[in-house]
C-alpha cells in the first residue's frame, strides 16, 4: 500500500494553483499517487439584492461553467500530457467543497497554493487555506507563490 494514494489539488486557476499542481506531480511520480483537480464553482446568492457586480453573475452562467471545465483539462494536460489527472467542479463555496471533496474521495493529502495574505486582507478576505487546514481531513501542503518560484 502506498503511503500517499490520493491527492486532492483545489485550483482557483492562478499561478498559485499551478504551483501546487507541480508538487502534486512530484508526489504522483514518487508514491504512483492519484491526482484530482478540483475548482469550487461558488454559486451565486439566491437573495433578491445582488451582493456581488452584475458581471460575477454573467460569468458564472452555464456557459462560464463550460468554459471552466475546459480550462481544468487544459491545466491537466499541460502539466501531465499522459493524462491520469482527474478534474473535477464542485458547486459551493471553495473551502466547504475542498473539505467535503478530501472526506468523499479518502485523499491522503491536499496540495494548495496559498496567496500569503496577512493582516486586515487576511481578516477581510478569510483564508481558504486556514479553513482546511482547520478542518483536519488530512495534511495539507501549502505552497505559496514567492519571488524564488515565481520566475519574477
Amino acid at each position: 500500500m502506498n503511503a500517499i494514494e490520493r491527492i486532492l489539488v483545489p485550483t482557483d486557476l492562478s499561478e498559485f494553483a499551478e504551483l501546487a499542481m507541480e508538487y502534486a506531480l512530484l508526489f504522483r511520480d514518487r508514491f504512483g499517487s492519484r491526482v484530482t483537480l478540483l475548482y469550487a464553482n461558488e454559486p451565486p446568492p439566491t437573495m433578491e439584492i445582488p451582493e456581488y457586480p452584475l458581471g460575477y453573475y454573467i460569468d458564472n452562467k452555464p456557459e462560464s461553467r463550460l468554459r471552466v471545465q475546459e480550462r481544468l483539462r487544459d491545466v491537466a494536460l499541460a502539466h501531465a500530457p499522459e493524462g491520469g489527472i482527474e478534474t473535477m467542479i464542485i458547486d459551493d463555496s471553495p473551502s466547504r467543497a475542498i473539505i467535503d471533496t478530501a472526506r468523499r474521495m479518502k485523499a491522503d493529502v491536499i496540495i494548495m497554493g496559498t496567496h500569503g495574505r496577512s493582516g486586515w486582507k487576511r481578516a477581510i478576505l478569510g483564508s481558504v487555506t486556514e479553513a482546511v487546514l482547520r478542518a483536519g481531513i488530512c495534511p495539507v501542503i501549502a505552497v505559496p507563490l514567492t519571488r524564488e518560484n515565481s520566475g519574477s
